[in-house]
């Protein structure tokens, strides 16, 4: 029987040498690439800064959204006219509950260049006002020598109705309703005030720029505002905080009122207003800070605003 002689596998492998890589060729592709990236970043940003970010429409109804979503605002206030100057402090807080605190000082100079000073302080909530003369300054004549310090810093309260169920108190009323409306409302509630605002057309912007001021971009432009539009807005702003009298939000009574304009201005970074001019120039107000952490509470030891004012009489 023939006898056949098994070879011995061959196991070894044959590698094929590596092909050597062209690392100048791969690192060229992955500049390509970064490059492509950052060009197209680039071009992304360039066009969210400038159709976005830096949209004047934009901004502004970010402002609304802003100016809606606030726990607490302060501004200061400056009046002339007549010979009177006016600076006033404003410090309104939304939660928990709406309360407005000021401190006022009236100037007034007389054509004998004396000058005359009362200033004040206000509380103003849902049910009642509370203020106090806190400095009155009047030169003494002959005829009246008035000793003004036996009612300084005495707290007076208003109620928010007399007998007859008239409403009283107005503090509150007029420093929540300004032509900016402010307030702190869920989404859903200031996307729907927004909406209005511009499908009733209550402002009408233009002379709108972006400048620099301290090194960040400032919105500055004229919002014109339609009354009856504003003021069917402003009813349902009402309808939604309890604050304000419907009585005296009737759109009708506002069909046939001229618009009428203010200038505005706006941080672009933040959105936030930071102030409001008027077209005569004699009111500007600046609003200074927001989400002030600061509790208001109304005085609880007072007299009655009739007190109040019989005591001036008496001196």
């Amino acid at each position: 029987m023939a006898k056949f002689k098994l070879k011995k596998p061959n196991l070894k492998l044959k590698l094929k040498k590596p092909r050597k890589i062209n690392t100048q060729s791969t690192g060229f592709i992955a500049t390509v690439f970064v490059v492509l990236a950052l060009v197209g970043f680039g071009v992304s940003g360039y066009y969210w800064y400038n159709n976005i970010f830096t949209d004047k429409e934009q901004i502004f109804y970010d402002m609304i959204d802003k100016s809606l979503n606030t726990s607490s605002v302060l501004r200061t206030v400056e009046q002339n006219g007549g010979g009177k100057t006016e600076k006033q402090s404003v410090l309104v807080g939304y939660s928990p509950d709406i309360i407005a605190h000021t401190a006022s000082k009236l100037e007034q100079i007389s054509q004998s260049r004396q000058r005359s000073s009362v200033a004040t302080e206000t509380y103003g909530s849902r049910d009642a006002d509370y203020v106090r003369y806190t400095g009155i300054v009047i030169p003494t004549t002959e005829r009246d020598n008035t000793d003004y310090s036996k009612v300084l810093n005495t707290w007076a309260k208003r109620s928010n109705t007399d007998s007859f169920g008239a409403k009283q108190s107005q503090f509150l009323n007029e420093v929540t309703f300004t032509f900016i409306p402010f307030g702190n409302f869920p989404n859903d509630k200031r996307a729907e005030l927004i909406q209005k605002l511009k499908d009733k057309k209550v402002y009408q912007l233009h002379d709108t720029k972006i400048t620099y001021e301290n090194s960040r971009p400032v919105y500055t432009g004229l919002a014109s505002i339609n009354p009856r539009g504003f003021v069917e807005v402003m009813r349902d702003f009402a309808n939604s905080t309890g604050i304000g009298d419907l009585t005296q939000l009737d759109p009708e009574q506002y069909e046939n009122k001229n618009s009428f304009t203010i200038q505005v201005k706006i941080d672009v970074i933040s959105r936030h207003l930071t102030a409001v001019k008027y077209p005569n120039g004699d009111r500007d107000e600046k609003y200074v800070s927001y989400g002030l952490n600061k509790k208001l509470e109304v005085p609880t030891n007072y007299i009655s605003i009739d007190e109040l004012q019989g005591r001036l009489q008496q001196n």
